[in-house]
């Protein structure tokens, strides 16, 4: 199965197949949740070392302006970011192996 898609001028089409257009899709949600990350740890990430800080925010802010864009066009649903916890969760307990 293919997707079609034009750009906002109507000029160009392009059309993309659907393992491809997954690929996009997983991209473009990872992009919005390091955007998220970002948002959650950029401050502490500055106290750190600042001038990473910078340029991670500045790279990141650029993926997720991209990402955004490419889903808009592609009508690719992102994921809402909004509830994840950032919070280490405990590890379950190994079990033990038999043989």
């Amino acid at each position: 199965m293919k997707h079609s898609a034009e750009s906002e001028e109507g000029q160009q089409k392009v059309t993309i197949d659907t393992v491809t257009l997954a690929n996009i899709a997983l991209l473009c949600g990872e992009a919005v949740t390091l955007g998220a990350w970002r948002d959650r740890f950029g401050p502490s990430l500055r106290q750190i070392d600042r001038a990473a800080a910078v340029k991670a925010h500045d790279l990141i802010s650029e993926s997720v302006i991209a990402a955004r864009q490419i889903a808009r066009t592609l009508s690719i649903q992102l994921p809402d970011t909004a509830g994840i916890n950032w919070e280490l969760s405990p590890r379950p307990a190994a079990r033990p192996v038999q043989f």
